[in-house]
């Protein structure tokens, strides 16, 4: 079999499972950080810088995929991302 043929073999319905599931847990852990409840305050703190809030906007883990959004970056401290990389 080759690798074009087992790729095909896999049925979708497992696939949107994992994603699913991963999409989940991706919107729990990033309630976790952000809720006031059970942030640490880094996370409560950068929330406020951002504008926006992660809980309502990050919905899935391919927002997640790649380099973080420009407004991300903007208010990390210079030694948490090395942007000259």
């Amino acid at each position: 079999m080759h690798h074009a043929d087992a790729k095909s073999a896999v049925s979708p319905e497992p696939v949107q499972a994992a994603r699913e599931a991963l999409d989940a847990w991706v919107r729990e852990v990033v309630a976790w950080h952000f809720d006031p409840a059970t942030g640490c305050p880094f996370w409560l703190d950068y929330v406020q810088k951002l504008g926006w809030d992660p809980r309502r906007e990050i919905r899935a883990f391919a927002q997640l995929a790649g380099a973080p959004p420009r407004q991300v970056i903007a208010h990390l401290p210079p030694p948490e991302w090395n942007l000259e990389a």
